[in-house]
């Protein structure tokens, strides 16, 4: 995606190339019938790639948009199912768990209330009510004092009656005999303590709604967007088609009705039997929901996309052979444009392609000139560097990100103002020197930058939301040739960039030494990677209820550790910037393997996996060797990812993740509740147990805050199937309220420090084992 780099040309003097110009044309003259011929077939192809590229550009393009909607259908309907669990777990809480008390608090008025409260909190949602099992009206959140309704001859209710196991259904269409507004049910059904149905609560969504949000989305004007049931039923569309609603015009399989048959996640051509056009058709289908959602386009438009430029080629290659055939025979004209060609090629030499800016080469080649313009004035130098721009490039493609970095030139153009010099350097960095600039100013200035290029930035469909990290040095106070202030920058920027990006730092003296500390750093790191400079340390998991021993967590030591050497969590942090994480985790998971198959019974091993060793592809290969090689059973492994694997998140995490899964390896949440913790992680990912962070832990028995967090994370677990973990217990009384809570395991000193490995008998002979969990 990136401009390559051009390496500077040289111009040539007015006499070599004139010379140069004799030879070439010679050789130009016996190539040049060859040269045509070239030039045609390559258009040919062009011309006929063009089309083929047209379809499946316009085919992904519709195929993302329609994901994108069914992700919108599918937020809405869980919108309204959470409502619906709240309205039958207030009914259940205030024990109306049979049949009468079910029918006496789901008519109180305080059930109406929060009817009417989860309606009014959900635009689009029309109405909720609860019936009983006889389908009697209950509550409804129209009126406090409902009037007799049975619904037992509706749809749904039949449909759910019939099926003793579903637990919700989506009903087909209806009209509102009130508003005379389509509406869609969603059902879920209200089950008694021994599984025996209580009643249901109603939620009809206004199917205006989808059309009013199709309507707003821009993709083109003969752009239609269709919300349709699994059995092809027609909800909503745009724009829309009176007396459609509620038929079927597509099927996802031939069922004999001579329906046309779409695919989830593809593009194909069918005629549209709502208008009779032949449409390029995406299909998105709802997992959680019986929706599916279709965006099409006319096929003539999208062949008129690409008639155009193959008139374009044609024209063009048309040019360029009567360009060639000129240039042969206009000598004078030859050695102008040989010297204006080695012009441009020199400027082309200093300038980034992409956003028009200096490139690096200018940029280190004007500093010195512009500051010895300026004497002694102050001038400063700003590095600036993209966050998260990898994952706009990568997941949003090239073409994005390249117009990404040229709105970014733009905008930074913009904030430094005019006159100053302002380049890009390659990827994602751009640089910037400021004259005149006080320490004052220039902090203004990154402020800005900082401010102005997190604002978000609108890309066709796209809304991208992405900061930047600044370092700054100053002239002449910090230095004075190029060289030095652009590696004064570059510090401060790593700087900024290490204290979580998103900000800027001003060069200090003091971070020469970092510099030379992380090199010493990363020269210690592969010197003990290849001569044994390392050891894996234990630290006991405890069973909180029972006190009995579940296994350990592996933990990286120096073996002999020196004054001035790293801590471990350096030692990693310095292993993922040089990319020896990669090795290096593949020898703790090894040791820790070996280690945990010497010890009895089932006690498990905790290892912690970075995100570096997800993206290098070879995690799951590395695992399954260091299982085989021990002898260890799968399921004694457990891997601890951080919630920085998850925001990263790809396919690939994903496939890995659900790959070491069905090996029967544990994945465990680590220090849960501190960053951008989701449900929707746990719900997509196959984790096992999250680990309470111990910022929440460490005063759990003097702040009520942390307490109620702790229990929430607690409760949240158990909901899930998911086991607990306690982390950084220091005292007994922690013990006792990670007991009370019902947190499953705990780890910390008051428990046992991290110790070698030959210490771990210790801790079996002490707290005994624990039984293997159900």
């Amino acid at each position: 995606m990136n401009a390559p780099s051009i390496p500077p040309k040289v111009v040539a003097s007015p006499r070599s190339s004139t010379l140069l110009r004799e030879e070439r044309v010679r050789f130009l003259t016996v190539l040049a019938g060859g040269v045509i011929i070239l030039v045609l077939a390559a258009a040919v192809a062009l011309v006929i790639s063009l089309e083929r590229r047209a379809q499946e550009s316009k085919s992904r393009e519709l195929v993302n948009l329609a994901m994108v909607l069914s992700e919108e259908a599918e937020r809405a309907l869980q919108g309204l199912e959470s409502a619906q669990r709240d309205v039958a777990d207030r009914i259940q809480d205030r024990g109306g768990t049979s049949a009468d008390a079910f029918a006496s608090i789901a008519s109180s008025r305080e059930i109406f209330q929060l009817l009417q409260a989860k309606t009014d909190s959900l635009a689009y949602l029309d109405a909720l009510a609860v019936v009983d099992a006889n389908g009697d009206l209950l509550g409804f959140s129209r009126t406090s004092n409902p009037p007799w309704i049975n619904v037992a001859d509706r749809e749904y209710y039949r449909a759910l009656v019939a099926d003793p196991a579903a637990e919700f259904h989506l009903s087909l269409p209806t009209r509102n005999f009130i508003t005379d507004e389509w509406t869609l049910n969603l059902v879920q059904k209200v089950r008694g303590p021994a599984g025996r149905m209580l009643g249901l609560v109603i939620g009809s969504i206004q199917l205006s709604y989808f059309e009013s949000l199709y309507g707003q989305v821009k993709a083109g004007d003969q752009t239609a967007i269709d919300l349709y049931r699994t059995d092809g039923s027609l909800l909503a569309r745009h724009p829309a088609v009176p007396g459609t609603i509620g038929r079927r015009f597509f099927s996802l399989q031939h069922d004999g009705e001579g329906l046309p048959v779409l695919r989830d996640g593809q593009a194909v051509e069918v005629r549209h039997q709502l208008d009779g056009v032949m449409r390029l058709t995406a299909l998105a289908v709802e997992t959680s929901y019986p929706l599916m959602v279709a965006v099409s386009v006319p096929v003539g438009t999208v062949a008129a996309g690409w008639h155009g430029d193959a008139l374009a080629i044609g024209v063009g290659t048309f040019l360029l052979v009567l360009i060639i055939a000129v240039c042969l025979g206009l000598g004078r004209r030859q050695i102008r444009a040989q010297y204006e060609s080695a012009r441009a090629a020199y400027a082309l030499s200093r300038h980034d392609q992409l956003t028009g800016l200096p490139n690096r080469l200018m940029f280190t080649e004007e500093i010195g000139p512009r500051l010895d313009a300026g004497g002694e004035q102050p001038a400063a130098l700003l590095l600036l560097d993209l966050d998260s721009f990898k994952y706009v490039n990568e997941g949003l493609g090239h073409a994005v990100g390249d117009e990404v970095l040229r709105m970014v030139a733009e905008r930074l153009c913009r904030i430094v103002g005019g006159g100053q010099l302002v380049a890009r350097f390659g990827g994602d960095e751009f640089a910037v020197l400021q004259q005149p600039a006080s320490r004052e100013s220039v902090t203004a200035v990154a402020d800005a930058i900082v401010s102005g290029i997190s604002q978000p930035w609108y890309f066709h469909h796209y809304r991208i939301v992405m900061g930047c990290s600044v370092g700054i040095t100053l002239y002449p106070s910090q230095g004075r040739a190029a060289e030095q202030l652009l590696n004064n920058a570059e510090m401060a920027l790593f700087r900024a960039k290490s204290e979580g990006r998103g900000r800027w730092r001003l060069f200090e003296t003091e971070m020469r030494q970092e510099q030379a500390m992380r090199r010493t750093a990363e020269k210690a790191l592969r010197e003990a990677l290849s001569e044994d400079g390392f050891e894996v340390y234990y630290q006991p998991l405890v069973n909180t209820q029972s006190a009995r021993l579940e296994g350990f967590e592996a933990l990286l030591r120096w073996r002999n550790p020196e004054p001035g050497q790293l801590a471990a969590p350096q030692v990693i942090a310095v292993a993922e910037e040089t990319g020896l994480i990669v090795p290096l985790g593949k020898w703790v998971l090894e040791s820790a393997c070996a280690q945990a198959a010497k010890w009895p019974g089932e006690l498990r091993v905790a290892v912690n996996v970075s995100a570096w060793q997800f993206r290098s592809g070879e995690l799951v290969r590395q695992v399954r060797d260091a299982l085989s090689a021990a002898g260890l059973a799968p399921h004694r492994l457990e891997l601890e990812i951080t919630e920085t694997v998850l925001l990263q998140s790809t396919a690939d995490v994903q496939a890995t993740l659900e790959e070491l899964a069905g090996m029967g390896v544990s994945i465990s949440l680590d220090d849960f509740g501190t960053g951008y913790s989701s449900l929707l992680y746990l719900r997509r990912f196959p984790a096992d147990r999250i680990k309470i962070d111990m910022a929440f832990v460490s005063d759990i028995c003097t702040n009520a805050e942390s307490a109620r967090i702790v229990q929430a994370i607690v409760n949240l677990g158990h909901s899930l199937g998911m086991r607990t973990t306690g982390e950084g217990v220091e005292s007994q009384a922690q013990w006792d309220e990670l007991q009370r809570a019902g947190c499953t395991e705990i780890q910390g000193f008051f428990v046992g420090r991290p110790s070698p490995a030959g210490e771990s008998w210790g801790f079996i002979e002490k707290y005994g084992l624990a039984d293997p969990a159900p």
